[in-house]
């Protein structure tokens, strides 16, 4: 599902003025550098632990686990976030040698400040879906999955033509439909896991 996203974004951005796949690229790229330090890891570490305690059937102590671990990932993204949406055009002038021009830099923080407005929601999935996974539950996450990968392919078209309409460039709403699409499927799959946790601390 998350290949597919990938695709059809690069299909509609290859489309658009040029520059405009790179910028996404680029934006995603940076995006991501602190949702691998930070999410990633966590939920890698994480998945043994929250198994382990599914199988001894302790599920007050895998609930309070996961609970401290997302709240200390919202501690750690939520800044994180707001430092790359308040610091995007810094930290993409970086990059800037060679054909990465002053253009360039305004394409890629255009992608930039609205991909990272999902950055919390991609850091919760990490580990939301990893304590499906412990509960030997793998449907769910690939069900959410689909559904957000189909509302993430309409969002794209709508916002990327909504934005050309406002005179802005077209592949900032292909981000903000990423990020509005996975922010749908941290909230999708945390009221999904709560019933299956006995709650959430």
């Amino acid at each position: 599902a998350v290949q597919i996203n990938f695709v059809v974004t690069a299909v509609l951005a290859s489309g658009l003025t040029a520059g405009s796949l790179a910028a996404l690229n680029y934006g995603w790229i940076i995006m991501l550098l602190p949702q691998g330090v930070i999410a990633q890891s966590v939920a890698t570490a994480l998945f043994p632990t929250l198994a382990a305690l599914v199988a001894q059937g302790k599920r007050a102590e895998m609930r309070r686990i996961f609970g401290t671990t997302l709240r200390s990932l919202f501690f750690l993204t939520l800044p994180a976030a707001a430092g790359l949406i308040i610091l995007r055009v810094p930290i993409v002038r970086l990059l800037e040698r060679g054909a990465f021009n002053a253009e360039s830099t305004r394409l890629t923080t255009w992608a930039l400040g609205f991909f990272a407005l999902g950055l919390v929601g991609h850091a919760a999935v990490e580990i939301t879906t990893r304590a499906f996974y412990a509960l030997k539950n793998t449907k769910t996450p690939v069900v959410v999955a689909v559904a957000t990968m189909v509302i993430n392919v309409g969002l794209s078209l709508v916002l990327m033509n909504l934005f050309a309409g406002l005179d802005w460039p077209p592949h900032g709403g292909l981000a903000l439909a990423n990020s509005i699409a996975v922010t749908l499927e941290m909230v999708a799959l945390l009221v999904l896991l709560r019933p299956q946790m006995g709650g959430l601390a």
